[in-house]
């Protein structure tokens, strides 16, 4: 996040570093990004599948870290296939988005869990 924040204040500079970037690397970044676009996308599909056969709430949050990794790394892998004057831009933005989306599951999980955990495991103990 600090990271996507410093990009934002200096969009600039940052752009004329990025017309110096190596080919090389930028090669790299893509294989990498779209590597662990796939591996997040089989993580979260395997998830998926392990939550709706246990049903139970962790299982469900775990698919949701998995679902917004393989995302991230969609937007990284669309961004180093085209490199473009937008496309490095993406990056940051993908990051604050993805940021708020787990802060917004996070308060979900805590506001969903107040309360006495020995009621509720009595009443469903699937939980």
């Amino acid at each position: 996040l600090i990271k996507a924040v410093r990009k934002f204040c200096y969009w600039d500079e940052w752009y004329l570093d990025h017309d110096q970037a190596d080919s090389t690397l930028a090669d790299i970044t893509a294989v990498l990004a779209w590597c662990g676009c796939l591996g997040y996308m089989f993580q979260a599909s395997v998830r998926l599948l392990a939550a709706r056969k246990v049903h139970r709430s962790v299982a469900w949050h775990a698919c949701m870290v998995s679902v917004v990794s393989w995302v991230y790394f969609f937007v990284l892998g669309v961004a180093s296939s085209y490199e473009r004057a937008w496309s490095w831009k993406a990056e940051p933005i993908a990051a604050v988005a993805l940021v708020l989306a787990m802060l917004v599951e996070s308060v979900r999980m805590v506001i969903g869990n107040l309360g006495d955990i020995e009621s509720e495991l009595r009443f469903n103990p699937l939980m």
